[in-house]
């Protein structure tokens, strides 16, 4: 190696060192409010597509809540209603990368008399079908294909729906466990939610169905727990949710077929449940302890949302009862709801892009080897 080429050589070895240490720093985000333009209301931000182009989530209202979507173009607008005041408290909980959104509108503030409701891209809203003999239900997720996935029932049953019609999931767990609520579905049609014990236990298992299975998956339990719920899929088939000890708290989970159930660590909090997952693996949830704090799990390291945006910011996502990180995208966009200048307000965390300054020092080393060498 000519003394050239030995420059060249260290040179890169230096600058893709810092590059490592950038790309192994902790996520920065900008955080921006959920709310309609005017509005004093608080809010919260439920769900986010997997492209993070469209975010929902509901805003009070004097007498109820009102569903709200937030695109780039239009930044966050009011979602229609259904005629009448019967159900007036609006819950949109998920939207797909069409923009269309299901969720819930209840009869009352304790979520009593559910109608499950899709808001299609038109602007329109509609109440989802119900199977025949039930006359309540949920939406909570839908894909780009148009299957939403909740529950029915006052005993609840996990169910599908299109705009067309309900289908009870009738697949049990290996064991017979029956499939009580559907909470998730990606793209690919698996399906993620909670599952009835046989034996009679008040236990719940977390179970996974994909297509063509038999059966639904029972994930089981972390060590030493005896029921567990999953709450979200990503699009590669990554499983989250909370598994405990019943009647105890519990400990937030990452499931997936190559290294089985994972407990994501709390940082010292007492409790923790993971509510979404993207591709990359990386998590969102929430730890309790004296407060509520929502999280992010990067596959390695646990961090706290607050820890993650700007000091000056207005928003603290440290010291609420009720703080939450409820979404994240493909891209590392994130919904919840955190305290900004002290109102409950929903929010939008988008990564900011990593320094370019790693890349900037390879072209400068360059740029002046190749002077010295002229």
């Amino acid at each position: 190696m000519n003394r050239w080429t030995s420059c060249i050589f260290f040179s890169l070895v230096a600058a893709a060192t810092v590059l490592t240490g950038f790309s192994s720093a902790a996520p920065i985000y900008n955080i921006t409010p959920l709310v309609p333009s005017g509005s004093d209301h608080e809010s919260y931000g439920t769900g986010i597509s997997p492209s993070g182009a469209y975010v929902t989530g509901s805003k009070a209202t004097t007498n109820g809540k009102t569903g709200l979507l937030r695109t780039q173009a239009d930044g966050t607008v009011e979602l229609p209603e259904l005629s009448g005041d019967s159900h007036p408290y609006v819950e949109p909980s998920a939207v797909n990368n069409h923009g269309v959104i299901v969720g819930t509108a209840y009869a009352t503030g304790f979520r009593s008399g559910g109608l499950p409701l899709i808001w299609e891209n038109t602007g329109t809203v509609a109440q989802l079908p119900l199977p025949a003999g039930f006359g309540v239900g949920i939406a909570n997720s839908i894909n780009d294909n148009g299957l939403a996935v909740g529950a029915v029932g006052t005993a609840e049953r996990a169910a599908t729906f299109t705009t067309t019609e309900a289908t009870i999931l009738s697949k049990t767990l290996p064991d017979g466990g029956i499939l009580t609520a559907a909470l998730d579905v990606n793209n690919g049609g698996q399906i993620v939610g909670t599952a009835s014990d046989p034996n009679g236990d008040a236990a719940t298992r977390a179970f996974s169905l994909t297509p063509g299975s038999p059966y639904a998956t029972d994930l089981g339990t972390l060590a030493g727990d005896d029921t567990a719920m999953a709450f979200g899929v990503s699009e590669n088939g990554y499983v989250v949710g909370e598994s405990s000890i019943l009647g105890d708290g519990g400990t937030p989970f990452i499931w997936s077929v190559t290294s089985g159930m994972v407990e994501i660590p709390t940082n010292g909090y007492q409790n923790g449940t993971a509510m979404a997952v993207n591709s990359d693996g990386w998590v969102v949830g929430d730890l309790t302890g004296m407060t509520t704090v929502p999280f992010l799990y990067d596959g390695h390291q646990t961090y706290l949302l607050h820890d993650l945006i700007p000091t000056e910011s207005g928003w603290n996502l440290s010291e609420g009862l009720s703080d939450a990180a409820r979404g994240i995208s493909e891209d590392g966009t994130i919904t919840g709801r955190g305290l900004y200048n002290g109102e409950r307000t929903g929010f939008v965390m988008t990564l900011v892009p990593e320094p370019n300054s790693a890349v900037l020092l390879i072209g400068s080393l360059l740029s002046s080897l190749w002077i010295r060498r002229r």
